[in-house]
Formats: C-alpha cells, structure tokens, sequence
C-alpha cells in the first residue's frame, strides 16, 4: 500500500481545514440544537435569527467539508478501486450521513417548513452525523493536539523531535 508524502505546505493546508472543521461543526451543532430547543419552547422571536445563524453555520460546514473532502481526494478514489478493507468504517459512514444531512438541510432551505416531516429527519441524521463527526475527530485528536504544541514551539523557536 502506498501512503502519499505530503509537504509542509499541504499539511498546514490541511490542518487549517481540519481546525476549521471542528470550529465549524461545533458552531452548526450549537446553533442546531437551540433552534430546535426554541421550536419547543415557542420562541417565535429567536426562530428566525437562529434560523439564519444555523444555515449559515451549516453552509460554511459544507464549504469547509467540501475543501476536507477534496484534500482527501485519494481515500475516495482508493474506496472505489479497492472497497473499504482497511479503510475507516467510521469515515466511510460519517461521509454518507454528511450527503445525507447536507441533502435535508439544503432542502430545507426550499421548503421553509423546519417542522415539517423533513425538518425532523434533518434533525435525526443530524445528530447520528454528530456522533459520527465525533468518533472522527476523536480518532484524529492525536494529530490535531501536536499540530498545536509544534506551531507553539514553532513561534518560540523551539525544535522538537
């Protein structure tokens, strides 16, 4: 199996991603979940703004998710040619869950009825995806947490080894 060698250059690309992903999802799935809370409380006057915080959160979710996807472009293709063997069932699931949360999400942005049938199961997937986003990153927490302590030693002037 060949393991692609990327440059310094590529990998602050892709931490910066990365980084970015985990602000982005911790922003959609709060803004989600109080706009859910607030359907249930009544709070006609938070709905609308919270509404609009959540499409956007979500929007620069799938953004993000678009640039993650595309510097993982080989594991894609790999999956194609060769199945999944080795591969993250994790990864594999949580990347159908994504289509399919993004899919509702967008929808909704047509239908405009959140309490709608589809506005429930964009909640349901959503939080499945949730689970899914974090077994993900949890799985890469070790690369995440020494991309700070070098870029810290980095500023410093410190060598690590």
């Amino acid at each position: 199996m060949q393991y692609k060698i990327y440059d310094q250059k590529q990998m602050k690309r892709i931490l910066i991603i990365d980084w970015s992903l985990v602000f982005v999802f911790v922003l959609s799935v709060y803004t989600g979940v109080k706009l859910h809370l607030a359907g249930h409380v009544s709070d006609s006057e938070m709905l609308p703004l919270l509404a609009m915080l959540h499409t956007a959160a979500g929007f620069l979710f799938l953004i993000t998710a678009a640039f993650h996807y595309a510097t993982h472009g080989n594991w894609y293709k790999s999956i194609i040619k060769n199945g999944l063997r080795k591969k993250s069932k994790v990864s594999a699931a949580l990347s159908i869950a994504f289509l399919f949360m993004s899919g509702t999400g967008i929808a909704l942005c047509y239908v405009g009825d959140s309490s709608s049938h589809l506005g429930l199961y964009h909640y349901k997937i959503s939080l499945a995806t949730s689970a899914l986003c974090v077994g993900h990153i949890l799985n890469r927490k070790a690369v995440l947490r020494h991309s700070i302590k070098n870029r810290g030693a980095k500023r410093l002037g410190i060598k690590k080894h």
